[in-house]
This record gives C-alpha cells, sequence and structure tokens, in this order.
C-alpha cells in the first residue's frame, strides 16, 4: 500500500464586533473603543491532541476550542475535509468526500458535541453557551474513522491524501449590567457578524441560535 498523507490542522477566523451608536464595524482580534481604554481582545485557539499516521484505520483526533482573549464571546465552528490524488496525467483531482450518502472518512463526535453545538444549516455549528474568557469548550472530536481500502468502492482513495481542518469564530458577548440594551447589542452583534438571531440567559451563560 503506498503512503498516504493526512493532514489536519485549524484555521482560526477571529471576528469582534465595535459599536457606536447604530453604527456597526467589524474588527479582527481587537474590540477598539472610543474612550483610549484599553481594548478587550478576542483571541481564539483550536487545541488539538492528535496522533500522526496513516490514514486508515481509527485515527484518534481530539478537538476543542479555547477562548484565549479578555472577553467573553459567543462561537461558531466549522470544519473542512478533502480527498485529493492526482491522475495519470500527473493532475491534482478532488474525490468526493461522500459515497452513496455516506462519509468516506468517518468523524466521530463526542457526545457533548450532540448537545452543546447547534447546527446552523448554514456550514457552520453555533455553541449554545457563553464562552467566558479564558476557558475552554470540551471537545467535539474524538478521531477519525477510514475505511478499508480493499473494498472496491474504496479503491480510489488508497492513494489519496485526505485533509480535515477546522476553524472558529469568535464574537463579543455584551453580559454586563453596565451594558445599556446588552440584548439589542448581542442580537445585532450576531446578526450582522453571524447573520444569526439569539436569545441568551445571562444567568446560566446558554445561547439558543435562530
Amino acid at each position: 500500500m503506498n503512503k498516504r498523507r493526512k493532514h489536519i490542522g485549524a484555521i482560526l477566523g477571529l471576528s469582534a464586533l465595535l459599536v457606536i451608536g447604530t453604527t456597526f464595524a467589524v474588527w479582527y482580534q481587537r474590540v477598539q473603543h472610543t474612550n483610549h481604554l484599553v481594548a478587550d481582545t478576542i483571541r481564539a485557539e483550536v487545541t488539538e491532541n492528535y496522533t500522526p499516521g496513516e490514514p486508515e484505520n481509527t485515527v484518534t483526533k481530539e478537538v476543542s476550542f479555547k477562548n484565549a482573549g479578555t472577553t467573553d464571546v459567543f462561537v461558531r465552528a466549522a470544519n473542512i475535509e478533502t480527498w485529493e490524488k492526482k491522475d495519470s496525467s500527473d493532475e491534482h483531482m478532488i474525490l468526493s468526500n461522500k459515497l452513496d450518502g455516506q462519509d468516506v472518512a468517518v468523524k466521530n463526535w463526542t457526545e457533548v458535541f450532540s448537545a452543546d453545538w447547534q447546527d446552523g444549516g448554514d456550514g457552520w455549528f453555533y455553541y449554545k453557551h457563553i464562552l467566558k474568557a479564558g476557558e475552554s469548550t470540551q471537545d467535539i472530536l474524538s478521531s477519525v474513522t477510514f475505511p478499508d481500502y480493499t473494498q472496491p468502492v474504496y479503491q480510489e482513495y488508497e492513494d489519496a491524501d485526505y485533509s480535515l481542518y477546522f476553524k472558529v469564530e469568535m464574537l463579543q458577548a455584551s453580559t454586563g449590567d453596565a451594558t445599556l440594551n446588552k440584548d439589542t447589542v448581542n442580537e445585532e452583534a450576531s446578526q450582522t457578524v453571524f447573520g444569526k438571531s439569539l436569545f441568551v440567559d445571562y444567568d446560566s451563560s446558554t445561547v439558543t441560535w435562530q
């Protein structure tokens, strides 16, 4: 069996929102205030426990997200996977991620992922809690299971390179009592950056996405 490479990485997408009256501006990594005080920061980290190896059998791949900034945030995450190989003309070709509606590489999501994340129907999964500064989500993925390449339906994938990447976006959450109309601020911020409506239960720090 020829060597196959598996690339599993992370792409960080950081989004913050500056609110000035009814004017919105999107910033990256830092929320800038007009009062010249020290600005809150938004910094996302993808934490991975990954066992390098050939894309065969089941490979450990544990993934979680950390709010490494100084402000509470709303979170959404997505994954991107590809199977790629060269054809007989040495041209790159992309293979389908699914056969007969089933994933070729099965991502083994955790029970926590099903409980704590909501499918937004837009390619993103939305975290159903406010992620406080310095805290992390629990693992959303435990491993990836690859197919039996001896089966005829999977033989085309035997020499292909498999890549799986995660990306995460974080949006500042207004949670303090000092923020006037924080429900409106959070709603308009979410609509502007994520394109989603939300309801926040501040006592339990839970978020319902719509």
